[in-house]
């Protein structure tokens, strides 16, 4: 989501730095220091967006994924749109056109894939998973991914 900030500016109060995470955190999972890191950087203050780093192999991961990215950019609309999820609010899988610029109008501009770059089912065997992805799939859905065809 969109959060306008002033056009002036900014307050000493309205500059935000970007959050960083090392990889090692994210794996350790300690929710006492990732919370406030994610508040940080979603809350009311926040820019929206969090930088990982330490992330190993990073160069050659980064790699390999452009040429995907573009491989699936450039497949015809019918086919991207197979892994849109509506349901997640496009949280998971393609969005293209979706997120609304301030003006209101969609924002054309770029295509996201989103995805949860640790878990690829977050609520795998916790047994109220059901529960949890239809009534929070923004958070909790399974990533959603091309067929290979």
């Amino acid at each position: 989501f969109f959060v306008p900030m002033s056009i002036a500016k900014p307050t000493e109060e309205e500059t935000a730095e970007v959050v960083t995470f090392a990889y090692a955190e994210l794996l350790a999972g300690d929710m006492n220091t990732l919370k406030p890191k994610v508040e940080a950087a979603f809350g009311p203050s926040g820019l929206g967006v969090l930088l990982v780093s330490g992330v190993p192999d990073y160069p050659h991961l980064r790699q390999q994924l452009l040429p995907m990215a573009r491989d699936f950019a450039l497949l015809p609309e019918a086919v991207k749109a197979q892994c849109e999820h509506p349901a997640s609010f496009f949280s998971f899988g393609w969005s293209h056109g979706k997120e609304q610029l301030q003006s209101g109008r969609p924002d054309t501009g770029k295509g996201s894939f989103y995805n949860n770059p640790i878990h690829d089912q977050p609520l795998a065997g916790q047994g109220a998973e059901a529960d949890l992805i239809r009534d929070l799939p923004a958070f909790y859905h399974p990533n959603v991914w091309p067929s290979e065809q």
